[in-house]
């Protein structure tokens, strides 16, 4: 299991399709090295990031306090 602890960009980069190109490499890098699933936690008030978490085919596995805790397998 693979945990991805940050993504962000400065906003001048927002829209522009870095974040998903890091989420994509996260993915290629998690497949490569065999994980079987990768996780993720996300500020329930964080709805762009919400949005490219499910555009990645991460679900909700939990949610707790102001936090949503996401998985993907792979």
């Amino acid at each position: 299991i693979g945990f991805i602890t940050n993504v962000s960009t400065m906003s001048k980069y927002a829209g522009k399709g870095v974040a998903s190109a890091l989420m994509e490499h996260c993915v290629q890098y998690g497949q490569q090295q065999g994980f079987e699933s990768l996780q993720l936690e996300v500020n329930q008030q964080s709805h762009s990031a919400i949005k490219l978490y499910h555009k990645f085919n991460f679900t909700l596995l939990e949610e707790s306090a102001e936090v949503y805790h996401m998985k993907r397998p792979l």
